[in-house]
């Protein structure tokens, strides 16, 4: 029986009237467990990921990244000049991630005002795309026909973005700015783990395509390993060339034709045409609460954004003041509010230049008490009933993101993309540009899942000109009109659940961001019906009554791919923190 019970009573209710493990008391009054991390780090590991810093602090997916933002600052720059460094510079440490052949989200606090700047440069539908496009003639999809190769690729909206910013808010020559990158791409980078990893399983992929064959693997097919070095000549060259012209319209236009030169080659969807009318958009923020906190996130065309903010509203119902982080009751609240997410997700998510998305609706405190008691407190409720509510009115971990913060009150957040792991897997003939997969997203046939195993409907369908939804959700934290905390991460489907879980635990549970960010996370998506914890994950006893609760569970070091980078005020000025298990790194001044 579902309990729709008075919120004030809500922890005795959870430990006390229940019999499937829940009875036990687990407050704060007891001995609280130590934080169980997902990853151990040596001093010297941690040193790299976290940071700590009185005027500036930055936190990227990449080593180098990190320190050509930081010295961009150094030499005058402001934090956008840093970010369109760090785009640049990202998409040459990361070619498997991002790169000036995707899009993004970027959330820009400008201190002077106040204001929320939101940009929206993600990928878009071709103008010859249409809802058939990936259909086999019976009406089933074709295999792999929006992954890989030339059809699966979306207009990219990277370059218009990075002039837009620059010539709003930017300080130093665009140039100087995109030089770093240049150098980087020139002098090779290092291969790291994931990497190397991304480069040996998409192998086959990268050795269809004469471009991506010559910069990715050696001369005999094999990939590049550990430690060996990996120059990208032809992407150094774009570089400079684009930033000599700092990215005028002429220049623009010139390397869209090369991209479109590869579409008509290959025989794909994308045209002059659709590159040369592409057009960046400035939305209004998406505004959540939580406690006394002010939640600020991206708005559709992202639903990762509506998953940080839905969750957290459903959850301030809650008495979590009586829980610890990683104790069964939290971990089956948060795991029920995801489902019921999730399912609003595929019923309601789409372009809102396309579709009416009720957000209003959906984000109303009113809207989250109905929600947060449909969840039964004593039992995991299968997802073949969780439907979606009734309102009144797969990302993958090859995505990455950035976070900055300084002691003005800026704070910029970015979350880019490929899309899959290289994307398409098409390197464009002479520019040494990762060419995305971002048609993925799109829902190839309502009810049919996409990469990352999720479910879409009509709200997502392919259409021209129109711009998958996504899961991005890079989010600003404010309390008493400043900055507390801003956050992102790669990781698909995952990005909501990781970044609503790293601010519950830095927020509500008062962890340190280190501690908050490497501690173990759960997901669960609706469909299909498994809840995802990352190894070790919780205690004996919490995994064991998850278990008798009736959730089927996979626990696995990477059951939760996401990888967060998060900044924040602390007591000695600012923090950030790279996640631990990624190659990224943290630095400030």
């Amino acid at each position: 029986m579902k309990m729709r019970a008075s919120f004030g009573l809500i922890p005795f209710i959870l430990f006390v009237s229940c019999s499937s493990g829940f009875n036990k008391p687990q407050t704060k009054s007891d001995m609280i467990p130590p934080v169980i991390r997902a990853v151990e780090q040596t001093p010297d590991q941690r040193a790299v990921s976290e940071a700590h810093a009185q005027h500036v602090i930055i936190s990227t997916q990449g080593r180098v990244t990190t320190q050509i933002a930081k010295g961009i600052l150094q030499r005058g720059g402001n934090l956008v000049d840093a970010a369109i460094a760090a785009s640049f510079a990202i998409g040459v440490e990361r070619p498997h991630s991002t790169g000036i052949g995707g899009g993004g989200f970027m959330l820009f606090r400008d201190a002077a005002t106040g204001k929320v700047h939101v940009l929206d440069f993600r990928e878009r539908a071709p103008s010859r795309a249409n809802a058939e496009v990936f259909l086999r003639k019976d009406g089933s999809v074709t295999p792999l026909a929006s992954v890989e190769g030339i059809r699966s690729v979306a207009v990219p909206g990277f370059l218009k973005a990075m002039v837009e910013l620059h010539r709003k808010f930017g300080k130093l020559p665009l140039e100087e700015v995109i030089e770093p990158a240049a150098n980087l791409a020139d002098s090779g980078v290092k291969v790291y783990p994931d990497l190397a990893e991304a480069i040996s399983e998409k192998r086959d992929l990268l050795a269809r395509f004469p471009e991506s064959r010559k910069i990715f693997l050696h001369k005999d097919g094999t990939p590049y390993q550990l430690g060996e070095k990996l120059v990208q000549r032809d992407l150094a060259r774009t570089l400079r060339w684009l930033a000599r012209a700092s990215l005028d319209e002429w220049v623009i236009s010139e390397f869209n034709e090369k991209i479109a030169g590869e579409s008509i080659r290959r025989k794909g969807l994308l045209t002059m045409s659709d590159l040369s009318r592409y057009s960046t958009r400035w939305l209004d923020p998406l505004l959540g609460g939580y406690k006394d906190y002010q939640i600020i996130s991206m708005p559709p065309p992202s639903g990762g954004g509506f998953q940080v903010v839905e969750t957290l509203n459903i959850l301030d119902h809650f008495g979590l003041s009586d829980m610890t982080a990683q104790s069964a009751p939290f971990l089956h609240l948060f795991a029920s509010a995801s489902q019921l997410v999730f399912a609003d997700r595929s019923q309601y998510l789409g372009d809102p230049a396309f579709i009416r998305v009720p957000m209003k609706d959906l984000t109303s405190k009113g809207y989250s008490l109905e929600q947060s008691q449909r969840i039964d407190l004593n039992h995991h409720t299968p997802s073949d009933v969780v439907n979606p509510g009734r309102p009144t009115a797969r990302e993958s971990t090859s995505t990455t993101h950035f976070s900055m913060m300084d002691d003005q009150g800026n704070v910029i957040v970015s979350t880019q993309t490929i899309n899959g792991s290289f994307g398409s897997g098409i390197v464009v003939r002479g520019l040494g540009v990762v060419l995305n997969d971002e048609m993925d997203d799109f829902s190839a046939k309502p009810g049919v899942e996409n990469m990352y195993g999720a479910v879409g409907g009509d709200a997502n369908s392919i259409a021209p000109g129109k711009t998958p939804l996504s899961s991005m959700a890079p989010t600003i934290v404010i309390q008493n009109n400043k900055p507390v905390l801003a956050l992102g991460a790669p990781g698909g489907t995952r990005i909501g659940s990781c970044v609503a879980e790293v601010a519950l635990n830095f927020l509500q549970f008062k962890m340190s961001l280190y501690d908050a960010v490497s501690a173990f996370r759960i997901h669960h998506q609706w469909k299909p019906d498994i809840l995802n914890i990352e190894a070790p994950g919780p205690s004996a006893a919490a995994f064991e009554v998850l278990r008798k609760d009736g959730y089927a569970i996979n626990l696995a070091p990477k059951a939760v791919p996401c990888r967060v980078m998060a900044v924040a005020r602390d007591s000695g000025g600012f923090v950030g923190v790279s996640d631990p298990r990624d190659d990224g790194a943290s630095a400030g001044f």
